[in-house]
């Protein structure tokens, strides 16, 4: 029924809104027109999100000290217990590399954070917050130094656009994710490390590389920060609907 739908309606609007530039194409392959698209991934409120704000309230409430800390925010559900495994089993290996590394695990759900973490022995290492209210996001961001995101290569994840991906640029953190969907083309060009699978190594090897490479971590969480005010900002995205809804009533 989704297909159908998907199939049908978008050719019989004036304007059609996209989320990713894979759904993009594949509107395109519909037969529905470049120009009556227009591509509004998920952006950041800069209201909210800014690379001033300070993190050191968070370090000291986590016992974070001067340790390196990677932030891993997602909504732990059942379902994508694989990815959630796959990013601490990628931790796992970064303080193999690097043991005083910490992660901060951001987010609600129903599955048993705590029981992954101990099963893989990173009790003293992985702090998970649970459910955080909006506001402290920003906080929790400027705490970390890297920023992981795991995503598989299922057709909804490539078709998606994670909120979480410009909130991180936008605070002008490196993101280590892989090369997949929306990810590929906001984290090209110096704005992320990006890997070719979602496979703890080589997240792991990110993480570590940034990790031990202040230079390259600043330059590319810059790199992000500009794309993120370009082309995600809810300012710039709202210059662009703007521009569109024009359009149409002049039409």
């Amino acid at each position: 029924m989704l297909t159908l739908y998907e199939n049908t309606f978008p050719r019989l609007g004036d304007l059609v809104v996209t989320v990713s530039h894979l759904l993009t194409s594949r509107m395109a392959q519909l037969g529905v027109p470049r120009d009556k698209m227009l591509l509004i991934p998920n952006g950041y409120d800069e209201e909210l999100f800014a690379p001033s704000i300070s993190g050191e309230e968070v370090r000291e409430q986590y016992g974070l000290k001067d340790f390196p800390v990677v932030i891993y925010m997602s909504t732990f559900w059942q379902f994508e217990r694989g990815l959630h495994e796959i990013a601490l089993d990628a931790f796992k290996e970064v303080t193999r590399r690097i043991p005083d590394a910490r992660l901060l695990m951001v987010g609600g759900g129903n599955l048993p954070v705590s029981s992954l973490i101990a099963e893989r022995g990173l009790e003293d290492r992985v702090m998970p917050t649970g459910f955080v209210e909006r506001g402290k996001i920003p906080e929790l961001i400027a705490s970390a130094d890297v920023a992981l995101h795991v995503i598989s290569d299922h057709p909804f994840h490539k078709a998606s656009s994670p909120m979480v991906m410009p909130e991180y640029m936008a605070m002008g953190k490196p993101i280590v994710a892989p090369r997949t969907g929306e990810l590929a083309y906001a984290l090209t060009g110096g704005a992320g490390w990006l890997v070719d699978d979602a496979r703890p190594e080589p997240l792991a090897g990110g993480v570590v590389a940034l990790l031990k490479d202040e230079a390259k971590r600043r330059e590319m969480g810059l790199a992000a920060l500009k794309k993120a005010q370009e082309e995600y900002s809810y300012g710039s995205l709202a210059a662009k609907l703007k521009v569109a809804y024009a359009r149409l009533s002049e039409g």
